[in-house]
Parts: C-alpha cells; sequence; structure tokens
C-alpha cells in the first residue's frame, strides 16, 4: 500500500554545483576494472544493467528496502560505466533497477529472482529511444555500513542467466558522507546547542567536517532505537527538539510514529502531513513519500530537491503531490492486490517517509552558479547525481551522452524555492518561487519513517 503527497504551504530549493562525495569517487575509481570485466567474459555482453544492492544499515543486516542506498548507488553506478566506456560495443541498461521491476517475480536477492530478471526487455541509454534489448548481464553487491557508521563498503558483483552470482568484481571501502547516512535510512537531530560550531558559519567545513557530527548523532539514534548496548549519551529526541514538528495524519486523527515507524493505513484513509516550525529560524524542508518529493515528485538528493519554507512560528498542511506551479493531487492508499504495481514504480523506496529539515534564510538575490571547468568534478558530479535520463530527447550515441553528463555539471543551475500561494490547501494550488540559502549545507534534522513493509522486503 502507499501514501501520496502534496505540498501546502512554502516550498524552496538551492540548487548548487552537484556535491560528490567519496563514494562517487570510488565508483569512478573501479569502473574501468568493472568494464574490463565485462570485456572479458564469454559469451559477449551487449546489454549490461546495475540492479539495486542489498545493504547493511551498520546493524550487520542486509535489506533490499534499506531506503534510497538501495537503488540509488546503482543508478551512480550505471553512470560511472557510462562515463568510463571506451566505445559503444557494450550496453549500459537505462535504470534497470526500476526496469526490472515490472517483471514478475524478479530481483537481485535470491538466485531464482536473478534468473527472472532475464525475462525483460531493457532499453539502453542512448540510441534509439524505442529499442528494446534483452539483457546479457546484470552487476549487483552488497553496500555495509561499519558498526560505527564512519566508513561503508561496497562489494560489486555480476551474475548471467543462471542466476549465480560471480566472485567478487571489485570490492572498496569509502568515508560516509551525510547523504549515505540519509540513503541508508538513518535519522539524526544536529541543533545549535549540540553542535555550535556547525550553526557558525559551516560554508567554510568540508564534506568530513559535515559528515562527522551527522556519523556521530545517528550512531546514538541507532543504539536507542533496538541498535546494539551503548553507554553513549542519549541523542537528542526529534518529537521534541527537532526543529521542524511532524506529524501524520490518517484521515484527521494523528498516528503514533514509534522508533521510527508508523502504522499502516487501510485502504480508505486520507493520509496527509503537518510540518511546524518551532525553532527561531527560517528552514528549508523536504518531503519524500515512497522515494519521491512532495513538489514535483522530484527523485533526487535533498540538497537538490525544492523545499517548503517555513519561518519561525510556520505550520504546513502536505496532503499530497504539487504536480505544476498551480495544482496539486491528493495522496492516494492503494489496496494490497495493487501492491505489485506500485513496487515496479517505486521499487525499494515503497513504504518510507523520509523528511529533511535545512536551516537557513530567504534572501533576494541568489549568487550566481559557478561553472564546474574541471574535468575530473565534472564526472564525479555526474555520478552523485546518478541518471543518465537528463533530457526529454534521449541522446544518439555513447560520446553525446557522455557529452551531456559532463556538460551538465559544467553549467549547473542556480537557487530556486517555491512559495504556498494559497494557505486553504485547495486545488488547483497556486505556488510562486523564492530563493532560499540553507547554512549548514546539510540536513539538521533527518528523520525516517517507515510506514510499510513491502512482501518479500528483507
Amino acid at each position: 500500500m502507499r501514501a501520496m503527497l502534496v505540498p501546502l504551504a512554502v516550498l524552496a530549493v538551492v540548487l548548487p554545483a552537484r556535491s560528490a562525495d567519496d563514494l562517487d569517487a570510488k565508483l569512478r575509481e573501479n569502473a574501468p576494472q568493472i568494464i574490463d570485466y565485462i570485456q572479458k567474459r564469454q559469451p559477449k555482453c551487449e546489454s549490461v544493467g546495475v540492479l539495486g544492492f542489498l545493504v547493511d544499515r551498520g546493524d550487520g543486516k542486509r535489506s533490499t528496502h534499506a531506503g534510497e542506498l538501495n537503488a540509488g548507488l546503482a543508478n551512480r553506478l550505471e553512470v560511472a560505466l557510462v562515463l568510463a566506456l571506451p566505445d559503444d560495443s557494450i550496453g549500459i541498461i537505462q535504470q534497470a533497477t526500476e526496469a526490472a521491476t515490472k517483471v514478475p517475480g524478479a530481483n537481485a536477492a535470491n538466485e531464482k529472482g536473478r534468473q527472472r530478471c532475464f525475462r525483460g526487455e531493457y532499453k539502453v541509454a542512448w540510441g534509439d529511444p524505442q529499442r528494446q534489448v534483452p539483457a546479457d548481464l546484470f552487476l549487483t553487491g552488497v553496500a555495509a555500513l561499519s558498526p560505527d557508521l564512519k566508513t561503508i563498503t561496497v562489494r560489486i558483483q555480476a551474475f548471467g542467466k543462471d542466476g549465480k552470482l560471480s566472485e567478487p568484481i571489485c570490492e572498496f571501502t569509502a568515508k560516509t558522507s551525510v547523504r549515505t547516512l540519509a540513503d541508508a535510512g538513518h535519522s539524526y537531530l544536529l541543533t545549535p546547542k549540540s553542535h555550535p560550531k556547525l550553526f557558525e558559519g559551516a560554508r567554510g567545513f568540508d564534506e568530513d567536517q559535515l559528515a562527522k557530527p551527522a556519523v556521530d548523532v545517528s550512531k546514538l539514534f541507532q543504539t536507542s532505537t533496538g541498535g546494539a548496548a551503548s553507554n553513549d549519551v542519549a541523542p537528542p529526541p526529534i518529537d521534541t527538539e527537532g526543529p521542524i514538528r511532524v506529524t501524520v495524519y490518517y484521515n484527521d486523527k494523528p498516528v503514533e510514529v514509534k522508533n521510527g515507524k508508523a502504522p499502516e493505513p487501510g485502504a480508505n484513509d486520507k493520509v496527509w502531513f503537518e510540518l511546524e516550525n518551532r525553532s527561531d529560524a527560517v528552514h528549508g524542508v523536504v518531503l519524500k513519500v515512497n522515494g519521491e518529493n512532495t513538489l514535483f515528485r522530484e527523485r533526487l538528493d535533498d540538497r537538490e530537491c525544492y523545499k517548503w519554507i517555513l519561518k519561525p512560528g510556520d505550520k504546513v498542511q502536505v496532503r499530497g503531490f504539487q504536480t505544476n506551479a498551480n495544482e496539486r493531487g491528493d495522496f492516494t492508499v492503494v489496496p494490497p492486490e495493487t501492491e505489485a504495481a506500485e513496487a515496479s514504480h517505486y521499487g525499494a523506496f515503497l513504504g518510507l517517509f523520509h523528511i529533511a529539515a535545512f536551516r537557513g534564510k530567504l534572501v533576494d538575490k541568489d549568487d550566481p552558479p559557478q561553472p564546474v571547468e574541471n574535468p575530473d568534478k565534472q564526472m564525479l558530479g555526474a555520478i552523485a547525481r546518478g541518471t543518465t535520463a537528463i533530457g526529454r530527447i534521449q541522446p544518439g550515441s555513447l560520446a553525446a551522452l557522455q557529452s551531456d553528463l559532463r556538460g551538465r555539471e559544467k553549467n549547473p543551475e542556480g537557487a530556486k524555492g517555491i512559495v504556498d500561494g494559497d494557505s486553504g490547501n485547495p486545488k488547483p494550488h497556486p505556488v510562486e518561487k523564492v530563493i532560499f540559502k540553507a547554512d549548514p549545507p546539510i540536513p539538521v534534522m533527518l528523520y525516517q519513517i517507515r510506514y510499510f513493509q513491502p512482501k518479500g522486503a528483507k
């Protein structure tokens, strides 16, 4: 079952040059080795896809539905492979994780499911967009956060039509970033009281300095909600100390959220949210349902998403997805028999409410985006963005796609945001653009709520 969202009060977003992390650099570094493996494999592989990874959130348990990292890591590896290809003798399937969910019983978690992946027809990321091809090989793997959450180890494997996993093609360890924590479904809260230096001009901090407090607090949340025993001081409770109070409603009754879990809504329930800014600063809030932003159904990193903008004391009711500048659609809950259809669209994102709050301010004019001239940074930015689908017209060749991917990072978009145009939350529902500057540039509050566990999910 699923619920759907729509924005209502204030929205804003900043689109800076894409922030790549150590994981993206390691994907780029290992892509040539993976391509060499594919080229040497017999029989010849002409179409290769990357499927969602199993994710260990640091508790030793591998899950197909840990959060956005399952599919997101596969998508980023897809881009890394496209950029590393020397020619078009190998076709990289576009968003194979999502495409494979449309094949009954197909998954990368077990041998029979892997065999069924080859029953589908797929689309290569360049060339004729109408051309469907069979897959010759799939890549997948395991991504495991260390128990202290400071690093993530990724193992990449392949499988053919027999569904048997190969020996690891490569294995590497990367530093944990804020994005990795978010994508793995972790929650944390950073406050001026708990981390004063972070709120005193964090723009000069590098990614490692920004990630450390988030990692530390995520570990506290993990141990305080059923993880390993810890003698650490308890983390600040999000419900009472978070700058944004998040209330989930089924019909007009608030539901209890306990240890990051909410009850499953019924087929006739009306699901909606209330966001309240109880701090003394402006906040931009990204609210996602099933991996999609409630503003314009974006599937981007939180830092790049449009955000609900709440001034101190503001409240916003989010009753569905804002589809454009003038309209929204209510959330709906689908009956159990349509779960398979929903899973084919949302994949590993199904069943998750995701809230990321950024502290910042509204400004009249944004600083012009700085072009990314360094080719290495362009490539890392493209990998971090994690999509080969970057325009309405599919590139006709591999070279054209590679150029488009680098070009998008070379000319980044500036900051943009949206403010609610009608606090009554009617349909149609107009909104208007504003400019929001986040400082620090990471979420100060990250809140993950699991409301539904799909069938067969580990």
